[in-house]
This record gives structure tokens, sequence and C-alpha cells, in this order.
């Protein structure tokens, strides 16, 4: 959860688990990779590269699907809030003013430079699409 939208690969993660102490057999990391991709908990990206070799053998970006739920359970001093911020800088490249994240039941508007963000509960995301 600390690492989450960065680089990895399934020797590096097996190489991390391991000098922590855990025996994690590199077959084993890489089936737990794949079920929680199957379970809808974490996706994995590639690396874009025009040779199909490299692409395959290159580290992915991985990624939870709710960043709330990396806050909640990551250790909070690895996490790399700047990945967590880019609905802002994605408004600003766009030249859009107002950003919004739907939520289980939070409301607010946060201001950022290029605008701001309307964090709206489901419920009421859903009213307002009609």
């Amino acid at each position: 959860m600390d690492d989450t939208a960065s680089l990895y690969s399934i020797n590096r993660l097996t190489a991390y688990l391991q000098s922590l102490g855990h025996r994690a057999p590199k077959p084993t990391v890489s089936d737990y990779v794949a079920w929680f991709e199957d379970a809808f908990f974490l996706f994995t990206v590639p690396v874009f590269d025009a040779s199909l070799a490299r692409a395959k053998t290159n580290p992915k970006k991985i990624y939870c699907v709710d960043h709330a739920l990396v806050r909640s359970i990551g250790s909070g001093i690895l996490v790399n809030s700047g990945h967590l911020t880019a609905l802002a800088q994605a408004m600003a490249e766009l030249g859009t003013r107002t950003g919004t994240v739907v939520t289980g039941d939070e409301e607010e508007t946060i201001a950022v430079d290029a605008g701001s963000i309307e964090v709206l509960p489901a419920w009421r995301f859903l009213l307002d699409v009609g």
C-alpha cells in the first residue's frame, strides 16, 4: 500500500519481502499479486514500450483501486501522497476548473491551484447525474 502508483516487479517485490524475513518464493508472490488483481483490489499497468519483448520484461505500475484504503491501511511513513493528488494535476493540464471525487459519505470542497475539487457522497453524485 505504501508504494501505490509506483513501478514494481515480482523480482523486486520478492526480494523486499525476503529482506524483511518473510519466506516468500517468487511464484507465491506472483500468485498473490494475481489474486489481488482478480479480487479487484489492485491493478497493474504495463509501462509502454514499442517493443513487445521489452514491454513484457519492464517493471509495471501497481495501483490500489481505492485511495482512501491506501491512506487507511498504509503505514503513513512511505505513502507518496503525490500519487494521490493526480486529479488536481489533470485539472490543470486539461484547463478544467472543477473536479469530482465520489466517496461513501464524505462531502466537502477542496481548493486547489487549478480550481476546486468537489467531494461528494455517492448518493448525491448519482442523484445529480440524471
